[in-house]
């Protein structure tokens, strides 16, 4: 298999291109900041906020419309020009950590994994990632939506020694999704299995989260931290509570989700919850800034209106997003 690293060579210049006027300042915060731009002759872009709202127990709320919704930027409200509720299809990668302190608890591991692909709808799309150092991140299977080609993928991994490299695998993939999926016909995400034991350094939380936010991928996790003895712990600063603290921080500050099962039994409900989440249909909201957002950043809040909420009634979205117009995306 190729170097995951290898296939995205040229990758950056690629997104930008690809990037609509509208989705180069797409956000789906909750609350965050963007710096607005404005479209070519003096126009002003048009901004896209998403969010899923959710009963007490967990089910999808499916009938709101958009006067259910408040939309602010600096705290000023905004008229809400476009509205969409639908099943979009998915473009996401399922990462695999293969590193050896996961050897006790690779075949549970690998059938969560094809617990995963059956449960992708029929318009979604996956690759597969196994990854182990910074030079061990490898495309098992790219895109597609076989899925005998999928499990095969699964069934090729094997466990090795190495130091475990999460969050650049995380860069790489999302880098991966939104270059396959650049537009607004597809939602994106990533989705992985690992105990969260980081110990290679080269790609920074930070940067994982503010590609993943600008780019409106959420990550959905799921947690082995709590299924192992301490001894698999031992080489991570921090040990089992800052491996935690890491896989709760990339749901939560990207609109994603993480179960964290603590033995194998609990796996394949864990993975059932996971899949619920992953599959949640979106609210998209559209609006034009009311003033001129030139050359500063903004803080967009979208939230419920009053007469929509309810007990337990609970909105999903990410915070702290920093999004960039198309022509001023990162290089790393």
């Amino acid at each position: 298999m190729k170097l995951f690293r290898q296939l995205l060579n040229g990758a950056s210049l690629a997104l930008l291109l690809a990037l609509s006027p509208c989705a180069a300042a797409q956000t789906t915060s909750a609350q965050g900041q963007v710096p607005a731009t404005q479209a070519g002759g003096g126009a002003a872009k048009l901004f896209k906020v998403e969010a899923a709202v959710l009963e007490r127990d967990g089910k999808p709320v499916e009938n709101l419309s958009a006067e259910d919704f408040r939309v602010e930027l600096d705290g000023v409200p905004q008229a809400i020009t476009f509205f969409a509720h639908e099943s979009l299809p998915l473009s996401y990668s399922l990462l695999v950590d293969n590193t050896g302190s996961l050897r006790t608890l690779l075949d549970p591991m690998l059938r969560v994994g094809e617990a995963i692909v059956a449960a992708r709808g029929e318009r979604d799309e996956m690759s597969v990632v196994r990854f182990v150092s910074r030079d061990r991140i490898e495309l098992m299977q790219d895109f597609t939506r076989n899925r005998n080609a999928l499990v095969a993928a699964l069934e090729e991994m094997y466990v090795e020694g190495g130091e475990t490299a999460l969050l650049e695998a995380l860069y790489v993939a999302a880098e991966a999704v939104v270059t396959r999926a650049p537009g607004d016909e597809r939602r994106r995400a990533l989705v992985v299995i690992t105990d969260g034991g980081e110990r290679d350094a080269s790609a920074k939380l930070d940067e994982v989260l503010d590609y993943s936010r600008r780019h409106n991928v959420p990550i959905y996790v799921f947690g082995l931290t709590d299924a192992l003895g301490d001894d698999a712990f031992s080489q991570v600063k921090g040990g089992r509570r800052k491996s935690r603290e890491l896989l709760d921080t990339l749901a939560r500050e990207t609109g994603g989700y993480a179960v964290f099962p603590k033995k194998t039994s609990e796996f394949a409900a864990a993975a059932q919850a996971l899949n619920a989440r992953l599959q949640t249909p979106r609210y998209t909201l559209g609006f034009t800034p009311s003033a001129d957002p030139s050359n500063r950043k903004l803080n967009i809040t979208i939230k419920l209106a009053d007469h929509a909420r309810q007990d337990g009634r609970q909105l999903l979205s990410p915070t702290n997003l920093r999004a960039r117009g198309a022509g001023a995306e990162k290089k790393r």
